[in-house]
């Protein structure tokens, strides 16, 4: 039990930063914090009813279903229209201390993007995407950066451009 409180206290402070306990409070509350012991525990007892008693601390959000790139491996739909940002579904969720904004596409591509990344941390909520990293320049890195994000990953399938040009 012990290895397993170490090993996700570590977990935590890697992906939403060690003053999470204290954002949780500052932005949540007593309810905040009781629902977080709620998740862990039940993610302790490894137990998955039907129904659960407490609200999701994380989310994930299709923020794009565009790319830039064409990769034979991905299952890319539908070149949809984006509509626009919309927070509601954020603010329907109180108990969030962690979104990724992050589905199939490449989230860079929604102009809306630092909005979102912004509007989360505002909100003492950790945020992370993931990128393929060709239209990350370094104007978009420091935007990333002001926006308050918490974790960017950069997909890179090979440093060998033949390799790369084939997979993507």
């Amino acid at each position: 039990m012990i290895t397993y409180l170490k090993n996700l206290k570590e977990k935590v402070d890697r992906q939403v930063g060690s003053d999470f306990l204290k954002r949780v409070i500052e932005y949540q509350g007593t309810k905040g914090l009781v629902n977080l012991v709620n998740v862990s525990l039940n993610a302790i007892q490894q137990e998955h009813p039907g129904r659960v008693n407490y609200l999701p601390p994380c989310l994930f959000v299709e923020v794009t279903n565009r790319c830039n790139l064409t990769c034979p491996t991905c299952p890319l739909g539908t070149d949809l229209a984006y509509n626009g940002y919309n927070k509601k579904i954020i603010d329907q969720i109180p108990s969030l201390v962690y979104v990724t904004l992050q589905g199939v596409g490449e989230p860079l591509l929604n102009k809306d993007i630092m909005k979102m990344i912004r509007y989360c941390s505002d909100k003492g909520i950790a945020t992370y995407i993931n990128t393929n990293g060709t239209i990350l320049t370094e104007t978009k890195a420091y935007e990333l950066l002001e926006s308050g994000i918490s974790n960017l990953s950069i997909s890179i399938n090979s440093f060998d451009e033949k390799v790369f040009a084939e997979t993507r």
